[in-house]
């Protein structure tokens, strides 16, 4: 029974050194909050009359309520999984065929209808022989003589006419701007 009895006046010690000694007037410890503020808050946050609250009872007022944010959430993902064709996670041996045809018809619809969209610029041919049908039949035989000689007598005309061309200085080049 002494046994006993020592035991429960160590833990009654222990116990009763976790508390802030009041026996030696007033004097600070290692236990004694060293701001009257941090007493205060000490004080009022042990109050009974304050009410406890949670995160989950925080409520914001530009948030939504968490059920809603989970919700919203799950269709974002929902979205997401639709709108998105996983590579990777197509395999034809866990596909059926159905399924299979089903989707290459769908991506098939898809890039027509995005290749049909594309506008193209109007692109015009601008060949000289655009007007002549069978223009390789035309080039194909050997030109006559008489065409040969035109041709020579056009060429010597134009080279002549080249030559003959002069610059006749008229007027300055540069000319003063008179700025009052």
């Amino acid at each position: 029974m002494d046994y006993i009895r020592s035991a429960m006046q160590s833990i009654a010690a222990c116990c009763l050194n976790c508390q802030e000694e009041t026996t030696r007037a007033g004097e600070p410890t290692e236990r004694t909050a060293l701001l009257i503020e941090q007493q205060q808050r000490r004080n009022i946050a042990n109050s009974p009359q304050i009410r406890r609250i949670s995160e989950e009872d925080i409520e914001y007022a530009s948030s939504l309520p968490k059920r809603d944010e989970q919700t919203a959430l799950n269709r974002i993902v929902q979205e997401t999984n639709s709108n998105i064709i996983d590579v990777s996670a197509l395999d034809t041996h866990l596909l059926e065929p159905s399924e299979y045809n089903d989707r290459v018809k769908l991506y098939a619809q898809r890039i027509a209808h995005q290749w049909n969209s594309i506008q193209y610029l109007d692109t015009k041919y601008n060949g000289l022989l655009k007007d002549v049908p069978n223009a390789d039949v035309l080039l194909a035989s050997n030109p006559k003589v008489e065409e040969i000689n035109m041709i020579k007598n056009f060429v010597k005309d134009a080279a002549q006419a080249i030559n003959e061309m002069k610059v006749e200085n008229n007027d300055e080049l540069v000319v003063p701007f008179l700025i009052t």
